[in-house]
């Protein structure tokens, strides 16, 4: 699934046919024409991230838009597309101005503003029904978690704030206007609370996250972009930690370093597989910057590099999914090569061997 700037929301299935055609799935057709194009005609305006739960129901982010949506798989006939429901968001132009709400955690999804939303995450139960949709609310600074049922004392559909608490207008903050802002390398990097567990998790600072995951095991993994580091939601304790990333950005060599003492730079796209796996997408400042597929081993805690390309831009990897199937890991990641909207743009492909190495 590729969520196209352009309003809209692509699927190619390569189950059967690895050259297969490009379908839109959601979102109002231009004028380009598309082998198989199949529309819904559900109007978006910016779509970034998704997940599917496996029964053919997809959840994705409208940036811009500022919600939530969901398409329901009739029947579950995957991948069969049904029609499309807002399940967090109020909705409004999403920009970085607004304030955060507190009073949105507990109420319902829908009533929320959200700001600037780029990925959202599904934690799954053992019946495969979705329990939890988590969203990496950007310039909010905060995870945001929808209850798809009730969960003690908070009723089926409502919203609360898991991770993260400055505000965007804060001095922790200055300097932001927007995330397509390139960061200044030589400037000094704000300053990354630990979570060491003696504040709740909502009391540690993140700085506009962009993507979400969720682990096997439940805890949620997240892109801590501007902080230079992947952080970790221990759903059992509530405790928010650094698993990678040193906070600096300029790429180390040493392969022998902890993950947390390694530089992975600006990280901005990730992918769980199955058993545990985490990939990422980070970006070093080199001479092209150097645009890093990091694999990070949840149960081992370790970190490795498993490719990079030389390119010219920070944000130029703008999605990532990994895909377990056979015992075989396939990487897809998205490049952006120039600033320019839908040119050059490109999808890649990254088999990897059974050592992890790229064939």
């Amino acid at each position: 699934y590729i969520g196209e700037v352009e309003e809209r929301v692509l699927r190619v299935d390569l189950a059967e046919n690895s050259s297969a055609p490009l379908e839109l799935v959601t979102g109002t057709p231009d004028n380009a024409t598309l082998d198989g194009l199949v529309s819904t005609n559900f109007p978006l305006d910016i779509p970034r991230g998704s997940a599917c739960d496996g029964k053919g129901n997809l959840y994705f982010v409208d940036l811009r838009a500022a919600r939530v949506y969901r398409s329901t798989a009739p029947d579950g006939e995957f991948p069969t597309i049904g029609p499309v429901e807002t399940i967090a968001g109020s909705g409004g132009i999403s920009v970085f101005t607004h304030r955060f709400d507190p009073s949105d955690d507990g109420r319902p999804a829908l009533e929320a503003q959200l700001n600037q939303p780029h990925d959202v995450a599904l934690d799954i139960d053992d019946n495969g029904e979705v329990r939890f949709v988590y969203i990496a609310d950007t310039a909010s600074h905060r995870v945001r978690r929808v209850n798809l049922r009730a969960e003690g004392n908070l009723p089926a559909g409502s919203i609360i704030t898991v991770a993260g608490s400055a505000d965007p207008t804060s001095a922790f903050n200055s300097g932001i206007g927007s995330l397509e802002i390139r960061p200044n390398p030589s400037s000094p990097q704000p300053e990354v609370r630990s979570g060491s567990g003696d504040e709740p998790p909502t009391e540690d600072q993140l700085y506009l996250p962009t993507d979400v995951e969720v682990a096997p095991n439940g805890d949620v993994y997240i892109a801590d972009y501007r902080n230079l580091r992947v952080r970790r939601l221990d759903v059992d304790t509530g405790e928010l930690t650094t698993v990678a990333g040193d906070g600096d950005v300029v790429f180390d060599e040493d392969s022998e370093l902890g993950p947390t003492e390694r530089s992975v730079g600006w990280v901005a796209e990730m992918s769980m597989t199955p058993d545990g796996l985490l990939y990422f997408a980070g970006a070093t400042e080199e001479s092209p910057v150097r645009h890093s597929i990091w694999e990070y081993d949840t149960l081992a805690d370790t970190l490795r590099e498993v490719t990079h390309v030389p390119l010219q831009r920070e944000r130029a990897v703008t999605g990532l999914a990994a895909a377990l199937v056979d015992g075989v890991t396939t990487l897809y990641f998205a490049v952006d090569f120039d600033d320019d909207v839908n040119e050059n743009d490109s999808i890649f492909r990254a088999v990897l061997d059974p050592a992890g190495n790229v064939v």
